[in-house]
């Protein structure tokens, strides 16, 4: 890592307004567009864990309250809130 160093504007480039400085196809597609399928993996992800977990709490019983539901205990309902 450089830390306090002087690095003249000619080194520096703006990512995504810079043109490409080889001529294939994916050098032509914008960093937005490279990067989308990756954070919408991700966003994906965080949506099958979270029915994963509402998928569970509808048929497992709360640990305090063995005749309640766990997904119409409020306990979970407030710890799900919080997630």
């Amino acid at each position: 890592m450089a830390r306090d160093v002087f690095v003249p504007l000619r080194y520096t480039t703006n990512m995504f307004t810079a043109s490409p400085c080889v001529n294939i196809p994916m050098a032509l597609v914008s960093i937005r567009v490279a990067l989308a399928p990756w954070h919408a993996a991700f966003a994906v992800g965080i949506a099958r864990g979270a029915l994963d977990i509402l998928t569970i709490a509808a048929t497992k019983r709360a640990a305090m309250n063995p005749s309640q539901r766990l997904a119409t205990d409020t306990v979970f309902q407030h710890a799900l809130a919080l997630l």
